[in-house]
């Protein structure tokens, strides 16, 4: 489906794949290629255009300088459909962003679960926090986790302690005072 053609510098074929192009005429996509042609500075390039039949070509060329020769500074030209050219490529790149895609969600899995585990040892702390404070001096958080998690519950835990013995001695020193102030209006009475 592509075709080979050599050409002279301003165009004209010397000789073509295709047998449709008579010799010493100017190549029928010539108009697109010209350019980029010229545009070149090593003699080699690509060219991607719609030739007169409106398909889009994509076109590899050199000039013969590059091959060595300086003999009439000839174009190798080879021209194919591009889409026909690049389906290998464009096949490729529909894989590997699937294949990238497919990676993305595993990722944000991994960190969804990540931070449950991370969070999960925190909700039995944030439990405690609440129990403590709506009055329930026994509550306690549970302590697993890693390392920094297990310290953030038993210190949790120590606070509360220090908290409900502050509390039973308070209590304490309450009830003492009450019977000493009873035994004071009893004495006095």
């Amino acid at each position: 489906s592509g075709t080979a053609d050599l050409l002279t510098r301003d165009g004209r074929v010397l000789t073509s794949a295709d047998k449709t192009v008579r010799a010493l005429e100017v190549h029928p996509d010539w108009a697109a290629l010209q350019g980029a042609i010229r545009a070149t500075k090593d003699g080699e390039g690509f060219a991607i255009y719609k030739d007169a039949s409106g398909q889009k070509v994509l076109a590899g060329f050199a000039t013969t300088e590059r091959f060595g020769g300086g003999a009439g500074q000839w174009i190798v030209l080879s021209t194919g459909p591009y889409d026909e050219i690049m389906a290998p490529a464009f096949s490729i790149i529909r894989g590997l962003t699937w294949l990238l895609l497919g990676l993305l969600v595993v990722a944000i899995a991994a960190g969804v679960l990540a931070a449950r585990s991370l969070l999960r040892p925190l909700e039995g702390v944030t439990e405690a926090a609440r129990q403590l404070a709506a009055g329930n001096a026994a509550a306690r958080a549970p302590v697993r986790g890693g390392f920094e998690l297990a310290l953030l519950a038993s210190t949790f835990n120590e606070m509360a302690e220090t908290r409900q013995r502050a509390e039973t001695e308070l209590v304490g020193a309450r009830l003492a005072a009450e019977s000493a102030s009873l035994a004071k209006s009893e004495f006095l009475a």
